[in-house]
């Protein structure tokens, strides 16, 4: 995941600094930020000796994997830190996706890692998947114990089970 941001500095002449955010958390970032525009105000001719430092004002040029919502004019957003941080800690090697995908359903980024049941084609698919990993499908039984409506079935498990992009998670 990079960023680049850029500067008009008083010359007119463009200071730009990409950063990959992969491992980084939030104060990294204003680390980096705040060495940066120190940078700047070197190269400008910033006077040391000055009461204050001038402001260094920066935008996001560009960003990659990280969906237009959570990205502030500054940088990634309060809540896409939260999802950033928790992807950093990740035990299970959640693809980003993942994370992206409980923050549009409103799971918070500490309850991915629990709610998180798996990647379906469909609500039929994955009630099935769980029926089977909860072992409450029995291959050797016949008619009619075998005749379940999938759609039915999935309709009413929905109702503690969320989706987006096929990817479902517990409603916690």
């Amino acid at each position: 995941m990079n960023i680049t941001l850029t500067h008009n500095t008083t010359n007119v002449s463009l200071a730009t600094m990409e950063i990959d955010l992969e491992g980084l958390d939030r104060y990294d970032y204003a680390e980096m930020i705040e060495e940066w525009q120190d940078r700047i105000r070197e190269d400008t001719g910033y006077d040391e000796d000055a009461p204050e430092k001038p402001s260094i004002h920066y935008q996001v040029a560009a960003y990659e994997d990280i969906p237009e919502r959570l990205m502030a004019e500054d940088g990634p957003s309060r809540t896409a830190w939260d999802y950033l941080e928790a992807m950093a800690s990740d035990r299970n090697g959640y693809e980003p996706e993942v994370y992206w995908a409980a923050e549009a359903l409103g799971t918070p980024a500490s309850d991915v890692e629990e709610a998180y049941q798996g990647q379906f084609n469909s609500d039929e698919e994955f009630a099935q998947a769980l029926a089977d990993d909860m072992g409450l499908i029995q291959n050797d039984l016949s008619w009619p114990y075998n005749c379940i409506s999938w759609p039915d079935a999935a309709r009413e498990l929905m109702t503690d089970y969320v989706e987006e992009n096929g990817m479902y998670f517990r409603n916690m």
